[in-house]
């Protein structure tokens, strides 16, 4: 076994560099997640942006379709009253 004196000059760096490699990954954890977070946040956003304005195209179609109408019901009136 290599008990001895040199393992025991070691042994104490060997386990801060280990508590300081598992520090850095619960850091690294914690910074992936809170990515998640935000490009979920961010899909979410855009989603939302996207709806806005399919509604708003439909809602301009809806429009231009009921002016459309309105002028095709002003034409056939003028065409019914107008002599032949």
């Amino acid at each position: 076994m290599l008990a001895g004196p040199g393992l025991a000059a070691w042994l104490p760096r060997g386990q801060a560099m280990r508590e300081r490699m598992a520090t850095e990954a619960r850091l690294a954890e914690a910074a992936a997640e809170e990515a998640r977070r935000a490009v979920t946040q961010a899909r979410t956003n855009e989603r939302v942006v996207e709806l806005a304005r399919e509604a708003r195209e439909a809602e301009e179609e809806k429009r231009l379709g009921r002016k459309t109408q309105a002028a095709l019901d002003e034409m056939a009136s003028r065409k019914k009253d107008k002599p032949q």
